[in-house]
């Protein structure tokens, strides 16, 4: 009897993943009711398993570099299951860095084209991690992928450092505090980023791989601040 369930479940879930997979555009204003809401809380347990098989659907898409497949099978997957922060995280990326090549692929075009092309999947991209934060708020990965979309695609350094900031809680592990000081340095405050690196130092294990590195990052930065200051005094 489980069997046959089960393969029910997946029978309506290649259903319902090739049904929606066409008619779904991340451009469109969002429905405050979705039918497939209606249809796979029916499964209950089983949602989460239905959205693994959207994804599987998404990937394949991917691979052939089917924009609207992928990307329908990507919003069925985070619509089934919101709280998977790795559907999120993978989709932003698709969106922000894969669509663009996809669009253009054979096609004549313009670097200012390109331009507007990338900031356009850019702009849907932090929209769709707006919603994942939502789902998962406290989700630092999804804080850092926006970070990166501002540093990559926008070139805009204020707004990656909030996300940096957002993702740089008093639990952020070595590599998070060396981003956000990082970013703090591409806006011109290195007092800050040498500030922000001296406070979190003690809180980390010495013998981390990456505390060496750490280390020389507060040190390039002293030196730096140091050779400034003498520069000023001449």
């Amino acid at each position: 009897m489980n069997f046959l369930f089960v393969a029910a479940v997946l029978l309506v879930a290649g259903f319902f993943a090739s049904f929606f997979a066409g008619g779904r555009n991340l451009n469109a204003p969002q429905k405050k009711f979705d039918a497939r809401t209606a249809v796979f809380s029916l499964f209950g347990g089983y949602r989460g398993f239905i959205a693994d098989f959207a994804w599987l659907k998404a990937y394949m898409a991917w691979e052939k570099s089917d924009l609207s497949k992928c990307l329908s099978n990507i919003e069925l997957a985070v619509s089934l299951d919101p709280e998977n922060i790795t559907f999120w995280n993978l989709g932003a990326g698709i969106i922000a860095y894969d669509t663009p090549h996809w669009i253009f692929d054979g096609r004549s075009t313009t670097p200012m084209l390109q331009k507007v092309v990338r900031e356009r999947q850019g702009g849907l991209a932090l929209e769709f991690l707006d919603r994942g934060l939502k789902a998962v708020p406290h989700s630092r990965r999804l804080k850092l992928d926006k970070a990166l979309i501002y540093e990559k695609v926008f070139n805009d350094k204020l707004a990656a450092l909030e996300c940096y900031k957002a993702a740089c809680d008093a639990t952020a592990p070595i590599y998070v505090v060396r981003d956000y000081a990082r970013a703090l340095e591409d806006c011109g405050r290195d007092a800050e980023a040498l500030r922000l690196l001296e406070e979190r130092a003690d809180f980390f294990d010495k013998s981390h791989p990456s505390y060496g590195f750490y280390l020389e990052h507060i040190n390039y930065l002293k030196n730096k601040l140091k050779s400034e200051k003498n520069m000023l005094a001449l």
